[in-house]
């Protein structure tokens, strides 16, 4: 009898554990849509300030395993950049540059749930609702640590603190 309830605990515990897996998405408007990421696709942003010039820069300074024909500048500016490569490569430039001084966010590419693909950075276009106060603003910024970096009359665009995950932020 007990080694029937060490068996059935050792059973519920990885049916658990396979059901509680982290399942990443996002809103658009009411609707959950489930991302899944691509593991071989990047979305690389520097720290202000630090942008690079071109592919073979990125490439002389940051990944030498990488080819031109992996790497494409996002931003006229230089500040974002785009890989494209093997799962494997991918994973070992995240992990190389995750805490490197001069990168400010480093995620996977994700596919959205029936098609397209997504990209993350540090900053999010945010409508926030119309009978939405100020102080309510303030509060839910200082809540998640996030900083206006520019602010219209329909929408405020908002930076994430570096170590924070954009899409959860987002959600």
């Amino acid at each position: 009898m007990k080694h029937i309830l060490i068996i059935l605990s050792i059973l519920l515990f990885f049916t658990v554990l396979a059901n509680s897996q982290d399942t990443t998405f996002y809103y658009a408007g009411d609707h959950k849509i489930k991302l899944t990421p691509i593991e071989n696709k990047l979305l690389i942003k520097f720290e202000k300030g630090k942008e690079v010039k071109d592919e073979s820069e990125f490439i002389s300074n940051y990944s030498s395993s990488l080819a031109t024909d992996e790497v494409k500048r996002i931003t006229s500016n230089g500040s974002v950049y785009f890989i494209h490569s093997t799962k494997e490569k991918a994973k070992s430039i995240m992990e190389s540059l995750r805490n490197h001084k001069d990168i400010k966010t480093i995620y996977f590419y994700y596919l959205a749930e029936g098609g397209g693909e997504l990209g993350l950075t540090d900053e999010i276009l945010f409508k926030p609702l119309s009978s939405t106060t100020d102080e309510e603003l303030e509060e839910l910024h200082k809540k998640y640590n996030t900083l206006v970096v520019e602010k219209t009359e329909l929408s405020q665009i908002i930076e994430v603190a570096r170590d924070s995950n954009t899409i959860v932020i987002a959600n």
